[in-house]
């Protein structure tokens, strides 16, 4: 008998000791706490946490009453331990070894308790983590349904941590909780660390406690936990949201074929991903000496922080190539510059740099201002700065505390959360799509602005001014934000350029700026005429100066035209920045604007050859910005009232406040917000939101036109199609009956051969596609030619040369050699028959009815939307397009121009084209189309890119995914060269559309605005959606009840099916004309309640 006790007393000690030996392997433990634990959507597995409790008090096991969408898992999420006294959780741990501790908190309401009531403070191994932590505030301030929090604990003599979770005594009924704790061993990847500020001291954190504030991949996409290396499972974020300024530089990837090579460096520093894409100053490297690439953090006040740069060149390979300074909030991070080639000893290979900076809590202080610029002093080879990844931690202070305190909601959240929530339900389902939709965009609008308001949150009463989380925010650097150090960084390149005055002389000059001496008013503000210098005329365009605009173009406005002088270009005199004040000085042009001459006033009509000569002027300006300055301008609001005249009828190009310029433009186009003036908008820019110089030359049509025409370029007391110039001009000239809109003082006072030059240079200008139309140089050579015919039929009284304008003439546009070529249906590539991406495209006319009209209209496959392409990453794809309809047509694949061949070509009727299309970085959705206006509106699809083999979603697998394509629908024939116009309705995919889920199932929408030139708003009565993708890219996850998408706008979208069995309306409405198109979401299986 005492030998089987003995026996068993071996097995059981055996057991324990087997037990311990597992928890403390380096194998990563997660617990759910509160559950029986389980799988999450990674396929990670959860353990209990009841043998982990030691101390409970008095704790529960509740499930949360709702499921947010947005949550990554059931687990550990839904389920939480709740402790209404003081409890301990004990892991068995290695001595001498350094922990990750992660807290998963799911703030959400539970049976019986409040959340509202929940404050706690969290302790480990003496180490205070958090103190008076309020999930639910922290949450709300920061738009998130749920929170992580990330420690790194020093090594300890102990075999044991302990976690101890303590409920608040300043509060009634407070409670603490908890849904998941994750521990994992880790090397210990810090060392000596050098203090910013003091120079060669060092500072050893090898013992100190961290709290992880920041993680971020610097120039490429989000990096999911199972991307991670060491075992660790970070999330490294993308690093948009903190650039600060307009000078963001750009992203660079390596090469496929540069391996990157550790050497001496942890693999756990960080993924191999983080050190293959970077962020770059950029290619123009005269303008890299003129401002700084600037990333700005919020972090807690009154702790010392350790900065960690990571560093990998993958582009150059010689010491002295690239060398660059580091600033730390406004310091010098160290004594000589950084050059990652001799910090490594080689291409590839990544390195780590650490710096230590004092927060203090002084106004404004709460920042960490991270800064890169050429290290000029060394004489690089390439003035240029460089970085991959930026860590940010906040080490323990000398009371081993590392609580920052809860952030403060800010007022539009409060009062937003007390307001009562919208329904779906109404008395008609017409006043549901309004308010419904119309409701779903305010939200929408809401969160966004709520996560900047609450991030920007500093001290109020009732509530500390820190924000101690270290997720991500979303794009906390809009540009509601611009501070007054970036206009001293603006004005500081001008001062040698362009003269400062005082605010005393500009007030002297405008007589303290007297309404009476208001010459115009602008989107910057007022202008002014004055006198300096004891008579020289001048105009002084004076800031709103509480207009961001203003501000923005101030800055843009001194950085061009200090730099620029040319003879049909506004020359700026000179710039004030004093006593609160922003003003420019300009040249005086004493007879106003190109407009003021041609409508609308009582000023003689300008005779055709002076209209000649001012538009020749103002092509000679714009010609100049795109070729003849060291970088490509564009202007972006070219128009009659920017070009102004001087008291000798030369023109001059004004106004440059929304202009764009930098290295970005010389590689084709640039990607940016869309800003002009309505009737002078390039549709092509609209649609693409790519800029190029070619949206100048749009604009520019359209100013030849109202020179010819003499009439607003939009009039909407006209009939329909007369309303906008620009296409009653075509209209006309395609019918033509150009000569009947011409001004009537012209009429029978043109040449013929100069008004035909002068017409075909303004429609080619007006071309539906950029690469259609001419560049601003054959432009003015076009026009300088119609003035030559113009004046020589004047000197001869008739137009009777020798030579005829067909001899003398020559295209507008250059001549495009490439080297694809074009075959017939039965000429296919015979290299695609062992490619598994093969995909036809037969265009084909075909009849469709919809909204009870039934029309031939343009389609692929004879399908309305067309077919979806669905690819992976990486893949090399072919699409091959026989064109058997009656017009030339051309394909656009939107969001992959820089990795396709044959952009834009045009393949004639009967013949076909092979498009190759190479995929790199792109995920999610983008979309497929015609080029010309009027088959775009029924010729496109989707093109969905699947994560590449092996690869998985960075959110939880879906039951399903479909795509949902919002169209619309037009009321006239679309045919070669129409122009569509307002559509009559709006489609989802298939009218009526029906979608079908499953209860509980979760379904990934791809969905897709094509309506041109509307924004709209798609909606599902009493379901929210989790957006994890935009326009082929993972984004941070947002929670919308619904969407908002502009013109070519793709989202991808979590839909969770959790509401009861049933059928709901979904809703697409335009934002701007009310219209409408409706379907319905079925559940199909009867499991809900």
């Amino acid at each position: 008998m005492k030998n089987r006790q003995r026996l068993l007393l071996s097995i059981v000690w055996f057991s324990l000791n087997l037990h311990v030996f597992v928890l403390v392997s380096s194998k990563p433990l997660s617990v759910a706490c509160g559950s029986n634990g389980g799988k999450d959507e990674d396929g990670r597995n959860w353990e209990p946490d009841a043998k982990f409790l030691k101390t409970s008090g008095s704790s529960t096991q509740l499930q949360a009453a709702d499921q947010d969408p947005s949550l990554l898992s059931v687990i550990p999420y839904m389920n939480a331990r709740i402790f209404t006294s003081p409890a301990t959780y004990r892991f068995p741990i290695r001595p001498k070894e350094r922990y990750l501790v992660r807290f998963h908190f799911y703030p959400s309401a539970y049976p019986n308790f409040n959340i509202s009531n929940s404050f706690f403070s969290v302790t480990a191994g003496g180490v205070t983590l958090m103190n008076n932590f309020s999930a639910e505030i922290t949450c709300k301030a920061l738009t998130q349904a749920y929170l992580v929090r990330e420690y790194l604990l020093a090594h300890s003599d102990s075999e044991f941590l302990n976690i101890t979770f303590t409920p608040s005594t300043k509060y009634t009924k407070s409670f603490a909780f908890v849904n998941g704790i994750e521990l994992i061993a880790m090397p210990n990847l810090f060392g000596e660390t050098t203090v910013v500020g003091y120079d060669s001291s060092d500072l050893n954190v090898s013992s100190e406690n961290f709290q992880t504030m920041f993680r971020l991949n610097v120039g490429g996409q989000f990096i999911p936990p199972s991307n991670d290396s060491g075992g660790l499972l970070r999330s490294w974020y993308n690093d948009d949201p903190y650039i600060f300024g307009s000078a963001n530089g750009i992203d660079t990837q390596a090469n496929k074929h540069v391996r990157v090579n550790y050497k001496n460096l942890s693999r756990s520093s960080a993924p191999e991903d983080v050190y293959r894409t970077a962020r770059e100053m950029g290619l123009d490297y005269d303008l890299n000496m003129k401002f700084n690439l600037t990333w700005l953090f919020q972090v807690d006040a009154n702790f010392t922080y350790l900065v960690r740069l990571h560093f990998c060149d993958f582009k150059y390979d010689m010491v002295n190539q690239r060398v660059f300074n580091v600033y730390i909030n406004n310091q010098s991070a160290q004594a000589d510059p950084t050059d990652v080639i001799a910090m490594t000893g080689g291409k590839g290979v990544p390195t780590c740099k650490d710096y230590a900076i004092s927060v203090n809590d002084g106004p404004n202080d709460e920042m960490i201002r991270i800064q890169m610029s050429p290290a000029t002093k060394s004489k690089p080879q390439y003035y240029d700065s460089l970085l991959n990844g930026v860590e940010i931690f906040k080490l323990n202070d000398v009371n081993k505390n590392l609580a920052g305190s809860n952030p403060q909601p800010s007022s539009m959240l409060l009062q937003s959360g007390n307001e009562p929530k919208k329904s779906f339900e109404s008395k008609s389902s017409h006043s549901f799509v309004i308010a419904g939709a119309a409701g779903g965009a305010a939200a929408a609008f809401v969160v966004v602005a709520l996560a900047f308001l609450a991030y920007r949150k500093r001290k109020r009463s009732g509530f500390d001014s820190h924000t101690s989380s270290w997720l991500p925010l979303g794009n906390s650097n809009t540009t509601g934000s611009k501070s007054k150090s970036s206009i001293n960084q603006a004005s500081a390149l001008a001062q040698g350029l362009s003269r400062r005055f005082s605010i005393s002389e500009i007030r002297q000059a405008t007589k303290n700026f007297d309404d009476s001496y208001v010459i115009g008013v602008r989107g910057f503000g007022k202008v002014y005429k004055g006198v300096i210098d004891r008579g020289t005329k001048v105009a002084v365009k004076r800031s709103n100066p509480s207009s961001e605009q203003g501000i923005n173009e101030f800055e843009t406005e001194v950085e061009m035209l200090s730099k620029l002088r040319h003879k049909h270009l506004v020359s700026l005199i000179g710039f004030c920045e004093d006593g609160g004040e922003m003003c420019l000085v300009y040249d005086y042009m004493a007879l106003g604007t190109f407009r003021e001459h041609l409508y609308n006033n009582k000023k003689p009509f300008l005779s055709w050859k002076q209209r000649l000569k001012i538009c020749i002027g103002a092509a000679r300006g714009l010609h100049y910005l795109h070729t003849g300055a060291k970088y490509t301008i564009i202007h972006r609001d070219v128009k009659t009232t920017n070009i102004l005249l001087d008291e000798k009828w030369a023109a001059k190009v004004s106004d440059f406040g929304l202009s764009k310029t930098g290295s970005e433009m010389n590689q084709g186009h640039v990607s940016t917000v869309v800003k002009g003036s309505f009737g002078y908008l390039d549709p092509e820019y609209f649609r693409r939101q790519q800029l190029t110089e070619k949206s100048d030359v749009y604009s520019f049509g359209v100013v030849l036109f109202e020179a010819l025409c003499a009439r607003p370029v939009l009039n909407p007391s006209l009939p329909k199609e007369q309303v906008s110039l620009a296409d009653w001009a075509l209209l006309c000239h395609k019918n033509g009956t150009l000569e009947e809109i011409i001004d009537p003082h012209l009429k029978g006072k043109i040449d013929t051969e100069c008004l035909q030059k002068f017409t075909y240079t303004a429609v080619k200008c007006l071309s539906d596609q950029g690469i259609e139309r001419p560049n601003m140089g054959d432009v003015l050579w076009n026009l300088e030619f119609a003035l030559q015919l113009q004046e020589n039929s004047d000197t001869a009284g008739s137009s009777t040369d020798g030579d005829t304008p067909a001899s003398r003439d020559s295209d507008v546009t250059s001549q495009r050699q490439g080297n694809r070529s074009q075959g017939s249906d039965i000429e296919l590539n015979e290299e695609l028959n062992n490619q598994d991406d093969i995909f036809s495209q037969l265009l084909r006319e075909a009849e469709f009815t919809k909204l009870c009209a039934t029309k031939t209209i343009l389609t692929v496959n004879c399908s309305f939307p067309g077919p979806e392409i669905r690819v992976r990453r990486d893949d090399i794809v072919y699409v091959n397009v026989h064109n058997q309809a009656r017009f030339s047509v051309s394909i656009d694949w939107e969001g992959i121009e820089d990795s396709i061949n044959g952009a834009n070509e045009l393949i004639r009727p009967g013949r076909n084209f092979t498009y190759e299309i190479e995929l790199d970085d792109e995920i999610g959705t983008l979309w497929w189309h015609a080029c010309s206006a009027w088959a775009k509106a029924t010729v496109y699809g989707a093109f969905v890119i699947l994560p590449a083999t092996g690869e998985r979603y960075p959110f939880p697998a879906p039951t399903s995914d479909q795509t949902i394509i919002l169209g619309e629908w037009f009321r006239q024939e679309l045919t070669e060269g129409s122009v569509p116009g307002q559509a009559v309705g709006y489609t989802i995919n298939d009218t009526p559309y029906q979608l079908q889920v499953d209860y509980q199932g979760l379904y990934l929408l791809r969905i897709i605005n094509v309506v041109a030139n509307e924004t709209m708003v798609f909606a599902i009565a009493q379901h929210s959606f989790t957006v994890v993708g935009r326009n082929a890219a993972y984004t941070r996850r947002s929670f919308l009840s619904s969407l908002t998408l502009v013109p070519g706008q793709t989202l991808d979208i979590l839909l969770s099916a959790n509401q009861n069995v049933g059928q709901y309306y979904i809703t697409a409405q335009s934002s701007s004309r009310g219209l409408s198109t409706s379907g319905i979401l079925h559940y199909t299986t009867n499991t809900g309640l």
